[in-house]
Order: structure tokens, then sequence, then C-alpha cells
């Protein structure tokens, strides 16, 4: 319990396989290879519901599978275009393989910063901002001021709300987060979210797509980030997830 919401919190071990999954249109969580159990399952990178195309970069085992600039409901938008280079260079998790023996890092960077020597990415999902160490929401344009007031709040990341994010510490072990919004908790703004993980010992830390996006699936238990009037938790069909096995 955080603040009177409740926050799920996953540590990955080091001998996990952290990956990205993307879907040809939405899906479910749980149709993410849904023939095989995967160990955890988390909500990942934003999309447009209207046409199922990514807003955010996606890479999987190597090969780019996500180009934002290629949903031309984003890049055609005449209100975002003064924001267009910063969306399209948005953060996004990496997974790398390094050297000759592939070993693995995790990393979060904005999309056009240069790979590390001797690395290639095998996986990488865009979302942000990031929020540790240092909040990036207007290098970003998710947030934005003119004369000191704030004119635009795109993820609404100033109130509450049901959130994903994944992390590190500093010994590099990955933390996976989903906030509930709902009638038994309150959701987090995102400077809340990263407060938590600043108390979690977590050195890095990557806001996902939230709201009614937000989905953890870990062993054979789901949990959804918002329900409805009723408490019935929203089932919201996603294009990526982050997978555990």
């Amino acid at each position: 319990d955080v603040a009177g919401a409740k926050v799920h919190v996953v540590q990955i071990t080091s001998d996990a396989t952290v990956s990205v999954a993307v879907a040809d249109y939405l899906a479910p969580l749980a149709d993410f290879t849904a023939a095989e159990m995967r160990l955890v399952r988390l909500n990942a990178g934003f999309f447009d519901p209207q046409n199922g195309k990514t807003t955010s970069h996606i890479t999987v085992s190597g090969q780019i599978v996500g180009d934002p600039a290629d949903n031309e409901r984003l890049v055609d938008n005449p209100d975002l275009q003064q924001y267009l280079p910063q969306i399209l260079n948005r953060s996004e998790l990496r997974i790398y393989h390094c050297g000759p023996d592939a070993v693995t890092r995790y990393d979060f960077t904005f999309h056009d910063a240069p790979l590390p020597d001797d690395c290639h990415i095998e996986h990488a999902v865009g979302a942000g901002p990031q929020l540790l160490p240092l909040d990036t929401s207007e290098a970003e344009a998710f947030i934005d001021y003119e004369n000191g007031e704030l004119i635009r709040d795109a993820i609404g990341s100033m109130h509450p709300n049901a959130r994903s994010a994944v992390g590190l510490d500093e010994n590099g072990l990955v933390y996976l987060l989903m906030v509930e919004k709902n009638t038994d908790s309150a959701g987090l703004t995102l400077a809340a979210l990263a407060d938590f993980g600043a108390s979690l010992g977590l050195t890095q830390l990557l806001n996902l797509d939230g709201g009614s996006s937000s989905a953890l699936q870990f062993l054979e238990d789901t949990y959804f980030g918002r329900s409805d009037a009723d408490n019935v938790p929203i089932q919201r069909p996603i294009k990526s997830v982050i997978l555990v096995d």
C-alpha cells in the first residue's frame, strides 16, 4: 500500500530472461504468446486504439517491428507537429546483448542514443518518461509550459491513475511495477511513483503506458489497473508487453 494505492512489484532474478512481444493489431495481455505459460507479463508501449498502430518504437529479437513514424494518425496530427521530434525520440527500455558471450545488459535511454560499444539491441520498447534518476517529462513533450503555465499533460501525469513502469536497481536487477486505480486503490501520480521507486532502491525508472492499459500477469494471477463503475476489471487490448521467462 502506497499512499492509499495498491502497487504490485515484481523483482526479476538475474537468471530470468526478459524480452518484448508485440501484437499484429491489439490483443489482451493473456493472448501474448498464449501457447506458453510465461512467468510474468506486463503491458508496455503506447499505441493508437483507433488504428492499432504503435506510437512507441519496438524491437523484438533484433528486428525493428514497430516505428511510430509509420503511424499516420500520429505524424499527420496538426496538434502534434511541434512536438514530433521529441515524441519520436522518447525513452525506451533496451535489452542489449554485449560482447562475444552475448551478455545481457539493460538500460533506459532516448531512442536516438548511441549503442554501447560491442552491444546490439536484442529487444526494446519505447514509452516514457523516465522518472529516475531524473524526470524527463518535459524533454519528451509529455508536458509543456507557456509563460510558466501548464498547457500540455499528455498522460495526466499530475493526477493519480493506474500506472505501469519498469525499473533497475544499482545491481542491475529488473523490477516491474503496476499501480491499480479503482474503488480500493487511489492510483499514483508520476511523481509519487518516482518517490516509491526510489524507496525500493531503484536508480532508474521508466514509465510505461498506464490507465486502463495497465495489466500485470504474475504466474497464474492477473491484475488489472482500472475497473468499471461496478468494480469489474477492464481488460483492454494492448500493443506490446514485457515478458519474463
